[in-house]
């Protein structure tokens, strides 16, 4: 994941993309973030947030006397239980903004230059330490009462802050230290608009640059263009690029039907706007349906990826392959920050992909934004960080609120579908309360929140059963494996299915069935008894047990069928002449998807070895060999008569 690193001018006090100011031509100053470091501007919404933090924590609306008269403020989120933005100004931090799900209320926490700001202008209660060294987590006895979780500042003799901490029931509670001395580098007033002077040279460059990346390839696509639209920054900024040079594309839009009111509203309004052509797809199969059945999706378990997103989406572009833009960012996250310029997707190989801003910053997004005015989704403006579905695990609590204030039918179904869930696990209220199911198993997210909350985490942790109460056990024993299931198998089912995973079948009767695959051997038997004789034991009995889970717990949300290219997938049956073995229809199944995420907490496995890598590698070495380059160096799609992950 990329590391945004900031500079500040010191003449112009103002944020610098690059080392030297473009306005004053005085070397920036670097700027400390805390990780992961993907800083921006503040927008309506974050001041708006600061105004009430600051007086939940002072008493009064101190937010001129703290942040000043300057509109260039710098948020940058950080790591926490829930939400958290570090705020700069001047070149300095003054403190985290952040939400705390115990009081339910947004609140301040003062860096060592917001505590100077604060003491000075006598905004709240400091506290006298005759040892300055101080420790964080330690606790300090108070000679009076204080209300319970009011933040007090630490000071030395001199009354300069070395920390601050937190009233409980036992004293005050130090949350952190200060180790550095950060002063503020220019008392001139920044604002925006000399911000964006100061960075125009850069930004100018940064436009080009992405621009003639497009032109670059979509001058030597034979395939129609597309634009993946989300509806959110990075993919508003990828078609305004786009039509900068003058290209028109086909705007593709994946309502999945738990979007966001706004989004829809958004997106209409830019088509209107452009008068584009919108291609809208959407799921066969409703979330609502889906989610009685699979539960709520959670970070290590996002089926709703899979079903509402990818499955359309590969039924479209199955039908009419074309270069897609898309608004991929390295700074996303982990996984994204390996992804190329150019490539291809693992569920449609066949498919080009162009991420023209990959090596943006969220900073560079939000200047080129404010710079050439472009309307963007108003979700941002409610201290949103990205744009999604209303119930997206990786969403926060904090975010979850927005949606209760202001779409209370939308959260009331939810709820109560929660309430269900809740119910028929025997759980307790505050996995619904919190949206505890966002995680599974003994994800530190989990434990950290539970912790902060007063609850016992082995409560929840394990609390989707649907998988690991099909399996009665697993015995290893030499280079056999037996799976014994509660239930009887449908052998005519498996059969079917095993073709997808490059299993061969031998011989079937009644009682028995018997796949082969290389050297390995499985012989499946109807009462629920599953016999794998195999050098590669991981990968074949993961293999086997995704084959079984999918005969039992199909959902039939029609994945597997919209994303088959050799259209071998028809109303739940596999045609074995059809089928290559590609796998592409695993990666898009929720069942098996569930299988290699959630496999730890099925059989009590702690390491799985390499199949979700070995996948990927197949799907980029297909996608390599479908590519063929043209003597003016463009690029065309040939799809191969046939291919199989399994040989690769």
């Amino acid at each position: 994941m990329r590391y945004t690193h900031i500079y500040w001018c010191p003449e112009c006090n103002v944020v610098l993309l690059g080392r030297v100011c473009g306005r004053c031509e005085a070397v920036g100053r670097k700027v400390e973030t805390s990780p992961p470091g993907e800083p921006r501007i503040a927008l309506k919404g974050d001041i708006r947030l600061l105004h009430v933090a600051l007086t939940n924590e002072t008493g009064i609306d101190c937010y001129e006397d703290i942040i000043g008269k300057s509109n260039l403020v710098i948020v940058n989120r950080c790591r926490y239980i829930d939400f958290m933005e570090e705020v700069i100004v001047d070149g300095v931090r003054l403190g985290k903004l952040y939400y705390d799900p115990k009081l339910r209320r947004v609140r301040f926490r003062w860096s060592y230059a917001g505590a100077l700001r604060a003491i000075e202008k006598g905004l709240c209660e400091t506290l006298v330490c005759r040892n300055t060294k101080i420790r964080e987590g330690t606790t300090i006895r108070l000679s009076r009462d204080h209300p319970l979780e009011e933040q007090i500042i630490l000071v030395d003799k001199t009354y300069d802050p070395i920390g601050v901490g937190y009233v409980t029931k036992k004293g005050l509670r130090v949350r952190d230290v200060f180790f550095s001395r950060e002063t503020p580098i220019c008392a001139k007033t920044g604002d925006i608009t000399t911000a964006i002077k100061a960075n125009e040279e850069y930004l100018r460059r940064l436009e080009s640059r992405s621009i003639t990346t497009i032109w670059k390839y979509v001058t030597r696509s034979r395939k129609p263009i597309g634009i993946a639209f989300s509806g959110g920054k990075d993919s508003t900024l990828a078609l305004h690029l786009t039509m900068e040079i003058g290209i028109e594309p086909k705007v593709i839009f994946n309502n999945t039907g738990v979007e966001f009111p706004e989004t829809l509203n958004y997106v209409n309004e830019v088509i209107d706007r452009y008068g584009m052509e919108l291609i809208e797809v959407s799921p066969i199969d409703d979330f609502w349906k889906l989610v009685d059945k699979l539960g709520p999706p959670s970070v290590s378990y996002r089926w709703c990826t899979k079903v509402l997103k990818l499955a359309p989406l590969n039924s479209l572009l199955k039908k009419e392959p074309m270069l897609i833009i898309d608004g991929m960012r390295k700074g996303e996250s982990l996984r994204r920050s390996s992804l190329r310029m150019l490539r291809t997707s693992s569920t449609t190989p066949w498919v080009l992909y162009l991420s023209p801003i990959l090596q943006w910053s969220a900073l560079e997004e939000w200047l080129y934004i404010v710079w050439r005015h472009i309307r963007y989704n108003p979700l941002y403006d409610n201290c949103f960080n990205r744009v999604g579905c209303f119930m997206c695990p990786t969403s926060t609590l904090f975010e979850y609120e927005y949606v209760k204030k202001r779409h209370p039918s939308l959260w009331e179904r939810w709820k109560s579908l929660m309430k269900v869930w809740r119910e028929r696990h025997n759980l307790p209220k505050e996995w619904e309360e919190y949206a505890l199911w966002r995680w599974e198993g003994r994800a530190k997210a989990l434990q950290d929140l539970c912790k902060h909350l007063g609850v016992d985490y082995r409560h929840v942790y394990i609390w989707r059963t649907s998988f690991k109460k099909l399996l009665q056990d697993i015995k290893v024993q030499g280079g056999a494996c037996e799976l014994i299931f509660t239930n009887a198998l449908n052998l005519a089912k498996i059969k079917g299915i095993s073709v997808t995973e490059g299993w061969k079948c031998e011989k079937m009767n009644e009682d028995e069935l018997v796949l082969l695959r290389g050297r390995a051997k499985a012989i499946v038997r109807r009462d629920g008894r599953i016999i794998i004789n195999t050098d590669t034991m991981s990968l074949d009995v993961i293999s086997i047990l995704r084959i079984a889970f999918r005969s039992m717990l199909c959902t039939s949300c029609n994945s597997c069928y919209l994303s088959c290219p050799m259209d071998a997938i028809k109303g739940g049956s596999v045609y074995a002449d059809r089928c290559n073995s590609c796998g592409l229809c695993i990666e898009v199944c929720p069942i098996a998807y569930g299988i290699e995420r959630l496999l730890k907490y099925i059989v009590n496995v702690h390491k799985v070895i390499g199949i979700h890598r070995m996948m990927h590698k197949a799907r980029v070495k297909i996608g390599e060999d479908i590519l063929e380059p043209r003597e003016d160096k463009g690029y065309d799609i040939v799809w191969p008569n046939s291919f199989s992950f399994m040989e690769l």
